[in-house]
């Protein structure tokens, strides 16, 4: 059954050696990378907009993981947001062995859940973004009923859920 469980040293590691398709590693950031940005967020105190790390399980093997972050009102959002308050899933991957069999869209649907209940703030909408030649990921976040704003942000189209 697929789950979302906080990131821990453990399942860190796991994260780490999760693989994409040679034709998606320019799409996203290495997982290292990614963990060691939220851990640079978090250490930046007051200053910055904390990380929330998610673990995608299937029962207890780790098979991908999440990133969200939530911004308040009046803060420049990379999402290209209008400085409302919002949440932004900024990292979301699969391991290459688990894609193609539902995970995904049941560990999104988790996440939009998750963020519906406003856990960090109020907010009324939830943005990502995507390289636009992943027709793959445009394909996927519409179906996750993420809708494209019109705007690009950093070379990335814009989407969201409004609430």
């Amino acid at each position: 059954m697929i789950n979302l469980q906080p990131i821990s040293w453990d399942n860190y590691v796991a994260v780490c050696q999760l693989q994409v398709e040679e034709h998606q590693k320019g799409f996203l950031a290495p997982n290292y990378a990614s963990l060691a940005e939220a851990y640079l967020e978090l250490a930046a105190g007051d200053d910055g907009e904390p990380f929330t790390v998610f673990t995608i399980c299937n029962d207890d093997e780790v098979v991908g993981f999440a990133m969200i972050y939530y911004l308040p009102s009046g803060k420049k959002s990379y999402a290209g947001g209008d400085g409302e308050s919002c949440y932004y899933l900024s990292r979301f991957m699969l391991d290459k062995r688990f894609q193609g069999c539902g995970f995904g869209k049941v560990a999104m649907a988790l996440i939009i859940e998750y963020v519906k209940t406003r856990p960090l703030g109020e907010a009324g909408s939830f943005y990502t973004s995507f390289k636009p030649e992943n027709e793959v990921m445009r394909k996927f976040i519409a179906a996750c009923g993420f809708v494209e704003t019109g705007k690009i942000n950093e070379d990335e189209v814009v989407t969201r859920i409004v609430f």
